[in-house]
């Protein structure tokens, strides 16, 4: 039974970490090639935030949060910064943020 018990906590753990991962499974080839469409004119080719007043995504600024908060960010858009809901999936936000993470 301890066998048992010791399965359950694993799968568990597992199911967590897929639930809160967001970005773990996104394909960042996708979101880089959706950075250099939508994000690259104002936080430039590595994220170095280019235009005054962007975030610079290559010293991590910005990437503190988890990846849901980050996408749900990115879809509201606010402070001159576009949304990108209806724009853009949730899995290409989700490709972008995890692009955005290998600019750090």
């Amino acid at each position: 039974m301890k066998r048992f018990g010791d399965f359950v906590v694993s799968l568990a753990g597992v199911a967590l970490a897929f639930a809160t991962s967001g970005a773990s499974a996104a394909d960042t080839a996708t979101g880089a090639a959706l950075y250099r469409v939508h994000c690259q004119s104002c936080h430039g080719t590595r994220g170095a935030g280019d235009v005054p007043g962007t975030t610079a995504f290559a010293r991590a600024r910005g990437l503190n949060r988890g990846d849901v908060e980050i996408v749900r960010a990115l879809e509201r858009g606010g402070s001159g910064k576009p949304g990108f809901f209806g724009i853009l999936t949730e899995t290409q936000l989700y490709d972008v943020v995890a692009y955005l993470r290998t600019l750090q």
